[in-house]
């Protein structure tokens, strides 16, 4: 899949984009960010794996505790079933809670239930301001008790 490595669409007003699989993450960030966009999840190896990889196993990245990991931001998916038939789920809707989550069933299966084709990934405004701050502390329930408050 990696020559399916597209960015096929950056919908601003809506905000969402639609990509290959075989589109690195890091090229994802770049491109929206560009256009005053922020897509969160940001895996370690997001310089060279790929988004169609991230859906597969449903990565994170440090940013998950705050943002959420990729099932968050998927908004549809076309994929190719075993059979060979190609099917679409979900679109640019925000809100689709009809029939069985099947891009939920899709999205972890590490690519064992369907080929991923097309995604749709939700996105939402660039932060304003960044800011990294480094915490130490003595114990470890010190800082488990920080996170959970």
């Amino acid at each position: 899949l990696e020559k399916m490595d597209r960015i096929l669409e950056i919908d601003k007003k809506n905000l969402m984009i639609t990509v290959e699989p075989g589109v690195i993450t890091s090229k994802i960030h770049e491109a929206v960010e560009r256009e005053g966009l922020f897509y969160p999840p940001d895996p370690a190896s997001l310089d060279s794996c790929s988004i169609g990889g991230n859906v597969a196993e449903c990565a994170g990245g440090p940013r998950a505790v705050k943002y959420g990991v990729t099932k968050d931001y998927v908004c549809g998916l076309e994929a190719v079933l075993p059979s060979g038939q190609v099917i679409q789920l979900g679109g640019k809707l925000v809100k689709n809670v009809t029939g069985y989550d099947l891009i939920g069933l899709l999205i972890g299966s590490e690519g064992t239930l369907a080929i991923i084709t097309k995604i749709i990934l939700r996105l939402i405004p660039l932060p304003r301001v960044t800011i990294d701050l480094l915490v130490a502390f003595n114990e470890f329930q010190g800082a488990a008790d920080t996170v959970s408050a």
